[in-house]
């Protein structure tokens, strides 16, 4: 499988996941999304490890994971998926297909997580019942 294809799958595969999170009890994302996860988790079988392509996806995680947690989410998010992208052009993928799955996937990923620290931040008390 091309690596350009196998990527593409892979990215679509964690939307499709992201999406069943974001929206509970709609199977049909998340059994597409990890069929999909597979497929292109497959595709990569046959690809040789870059330690620097490695390492640049690697940080281009913790940006976008870090991005949620800090007030700079736009330029963190920027750079995340710059380096996301530059770490996947290791492996000769088209920049088509990076940018096309990357620039959703990072910021995705940086509005659902921002989501959940509010979320846990501004928990709801509840006063215990009285009879």
């Amino acid at each position: 499988m091309e690596p350009g294809t196998a990527f593409f799958l892979l990215i679509t595969g964690i939307l499709g996941i992201y999406l069943e999170f974001y929206k509970q009890g709609w199977v049909l994302p998340g059994v597409v999304g990890c069929v999909l996860v597979t497929l292109g988790l497959s595709g990569f079988a046959g690809l040789p490890l870059q330690p620097a392509g490695i390492m640049s996806i690697l940080l281009g995680l913790s940006l976008t994971t870090l991005a949620a947690w800090t007030p700079y989410r736009v330029s963190l998010g920027i750079v995340a998926a710059v380096t996301l992208i530059g770490g996947i052009r290791f492996y000769s993928v088209p920049t088509l297909y990076a940018s096309a799955g990357i620039i959703p996937f990072t910021f995705l990923t940086i509005v659902l997580l921002s989501s959940v620290l509010r979320a846990r931040k501004n928990k709801a008390i509840s006063e215990p019942s009285r009879p």
